[in-house]
């Protein structure tokens, strides 16, 4: 076995039904690139113990000795973000609030994964229940992006990230309400998968906003995130958000053609947001994505600023009703920034927030009226790369949540509930940016075909410099 990065989910899973690997191997791998490399990043708040997982992942490699699979998922090393319950395992919304909690019930996301035959390593790094994009920890320590460890993974899944990344596991479970699965896929090399709203359950899963939040993967590669989707996706009582429909597997058409036809393209606000380094890889993508079938057409988006504040007073007020109880009792063990935060969505007036649901209900018919003439939205994912570690100076710095606006390209899938899907398309500046694509619920299958097309076109990252 390789002593470096971990290869995809694809390649480990050909290996193991060839022979030549095998589940205990694969293990051993991935806890010897975890001791190598994790000091250096802080991608996991707790591992499972070894001994636990090699028990785990003997008994796994039996099943397949007996000639049961459970699938592309059996015995490969995945990782959990620290606001998603796992039964028996530490979980605490990286938050001192939550140190020592332990639940007795999985989420259903990591339910469906354990059944799929996921080996679950650990719990990753997130920033503190999730309201925040740079993932530097207070009560855990800054998770650091493996690429360069001067700068953030992104947030607030950036544990999820930054461990795929860094190729210590094939693949991670996180969460996105604005931009929290794409934004750490970008910064670190990873394929970030946004579901649809309602594909995959959030019973288990500490809530940010309730209307917008999704559960979704971090893998190496389109075949990797499609593989974990099709795991976890489907309609559950216990979250009723979910859809009501049942979910076809879609990795076995994965390599089928796309039948997409038409991009829409915001160019404004990549020649006024997107650094000259990222602008220049999504001029290269573009052609990639036009040689895979697609003509792109200019679109004239909404006013950046309205998606950004409907985001923000959306996700204030719902984090402050998701947060009420819990911080009612163990308010002052939450960091200075998010006991402001919390807060901050109490005293935001009623009407605001019906005038932010306004704005997204406006976005809402501006997309479905684009989506009458191109079938999906495609546009960098992040207009910059992964900013440098910044100390936590909160009286000076104001809460990240509410300052950045770099997640102006993810809005449309999360105030449409839409999926949305970035795909790494190269480096700047010597760390990693991402392509996304964002398309409605009539090319959710096609989009997923679309993505896995491009990313075989577009140049592979080199080898990370860890």
């Amino acid at each position: 076995m390789s002593q470096h990065a971990l290869s995809s989910l694809r390649e480990q899973t050909r290996a193991l039904r060839a022979g030549a690997i095998n589940v205990p191997q694969l293990l051993e791998s991935a806890l010897k690139r975890i001791n190598a490399i994790e000091p250096a990043i802080n991608s996991f708040i707790t591992l499972v113990a070894a001994d636990s997982l090699r028990e785990e992942a003997s008994a796994l490699q039996r099943e397949l000795d007996a000639g049961r699979s459970r699938g592309p998922l059996h015995g490969m090393p995945i990782g959990i973000k620290d606001i998603i319950q796992t039964r028996g395992l530490r979980t605490t919304g990286g938050s001192a609030a939550l140190d020592d909690w332990v639940p007795d019930e999985d989420a259903t996301a990591v339910a469906k994964l354990r059944k799929a035959g996921a080996l679950i390593l650990g719990k990753h790094n997130t920033h503190e229940f999730a309201i925040g994009v740079t993932t530097n920890n207070e009560r855990f320590g800054a998770c650091l992006n493996p690429w360069h460890q001067g700068h953030i993974p992104g947030g607030s899944s950036g544990g999820s990230g930054a461990a795929v990344g860094a190729g210590l596991c094939v693949g991670a479970l996180g969460t996105d309400t604005g931009s929290s699965i794409r934004r750490p896929a970008a910064f670190c090399g990873a394929v970030g998968l946004k579901p649809r709203y309602g594909r995959v359950s959030r019973h288990g899963v500490m809530l940010v906003s309730w209307s917008m939040d999704h559960v979704g993967p971090l893998a190496a590669s389109v075949f990797d995130a499609v593989a974990m989707l099709d795991a976890i996706a489907g309609f559950d009582a216990k979250d009723p958000a979910t859809r009501n429909e049942p979910w076809e597997a879609a990795l076995p058409t994965l390599s089928a053609p796309h039948g997409l036809r038409r991009a829409g393209v915001p160019r404004r606000w990549i020649e006024t947001t997107c650094s000259p380094g990222v602008g220049a890889r999504f001029n290269e993508a573009c052609k990639v994505a036009e040689r895979a079938g697609l003509q792109l057409v200019d679109i004239e988006p909404p006013d950046a600023i309205d998606l950004l504040n409907a985001l923000r007073l959306i996700s204030l007020v719902e984090t402050h009703v998701a947060h009420e109880e819990r911080f009612a009792k163990v308010g002052e063990r939450y960091s200075d920034e998010l006991k402001a935060l919390v807060r901050l969505g109490g005293y935001i007036p009623a009407p605001h927030y019906v005038k932010a649901q306004q704005l997204r209900a406006k976005t809402r018919a501006w997309l479905a009226d684009q989506f009458k003439d191109i079938d999906l939205i495609l546009s960098p994912t992040m207009p910059i790369v992964a900013p440098r570690v910044a100390g936590r100076n909160f009286e000076k710095t104001p809460p990240s949540v509410v300052a950045d606006s770099s997640g102006v390209f993810c809005s449309f899938g999360a105030l449409g509930g839409l999926e949305s899907i970035s795909v790494p398309m190269g480096l700047s500046d010597g760390l990693p940016c991402g392509l996304l694509l964002t398309g409605p619920g009539r090319v959710e299958r096609a989009l997923l075909r679309l993505a896995a097309a491009i990313e075989m076109q577009l140049p592979p990252l080199p080898e990370l410099p860890i």
